[in-house]
């Protein structure tokens, strides 16, 4: 009796051994299928996502370019209108016949990019005689076109140089005759801004003008001279 009571208790060992791997099978199948809480949920692996290399600095304010910021008076594909007055300075066989005088001209300005831009102004000056008794008179009418090169950007002043092609009307005159020619020259000069608003700018510029001579009826027309002109001006 002892001894079949022992065979019986190894058997049954015997069977339980093998019938664990599939009761734990089993259990997991079942726990598969039953449905979780609401607060449980199996872990899951994602694929990483892909992303763009390249950061945008607008994201990131602390991660702007170290300077001086550009005035607001000077955007980028920006039109300028400004009026411009001063002295007229005459220079050479010029200065020798006639007096200096004020000039004026009407400036504009096309902002290509942070370092140049496109000028263009249009002026008017009249020079009396030197001597009181005489009557002649020489007067100019120029267009101006070049380029603007901008030195630097320092808080809101923009130092710059005026440089480029012009086109001239000199003209000498008196009571009896009038002589006039149009003539081709150049012109250079520094000049300055400053943003005194979001649109509204002065500056003041010192420009040398060098007229190619012609002679009509012999009378030569042409010459040099330079001129210190202020402005005040808007943004458009």
């Amino acid at each position: 009796m002892f001894y079949f009571s022992k065979l019986n208790k190894k058997r049954g060992v015997c069977f339980l051994k093998k019938q664990i791997p599939l009761i734990l099978f089993a259990s997991h199948l079942y726990a598969q299928s039953a449905p979780l809480p609401p607060h449980w949920s199996y872990p899951t692996l994602e694929a990483p996502k892909k992303t763009n290399s390249k950061v945008k600095l607008s994201a990131y304010p602390q991660a702007k370019t170290l300077g001086h910021q550009k005035p607001l008076s000077f955007p980028i594909y920006s039109h300028g209108i400004a009026f411009e007055l001063g002295q007229i300075f005459l220079i050479g066989e010029l200065k020798k016949k006639y007096q200096d005088n004020l000039g004026g001209q009407l400036h504009y300005h096309y902002q290509v990019s942070d370092l140049f831009g496109f000028q263009m102004s249009l002026g008017y000056s009249a020079h009396p005689a030197n001597l009181n008794t005489s009557h002649e008179k020489f007067s100019n009418t120029s267009l101006l076109t070049g380029m603007r090169l901008n030195l630097s950007w320092y808080d809101k002043i923009n130092p710059h140089i005026l440089g480029g092609l012009g086109f001239y009307r000199p003209c000498k005159s008196n009571p009896s005759i009038n002589h006039s020619a149009y003539v081709f020259g150049l012109h250079l000069g520094p000049g300055i801004d400053l943003a005194l608003s979001k649109y509204l700018f002065f500056g003041a510029a010192l420009n040398f003008n060098f007229m190619f001579g012609k002679q009509k009826n012999e009378v030569h027309l042409g010459g040099s001279y330079a001129n210190f002109f202020l402005r005040l001006g808007a943004t458009l």
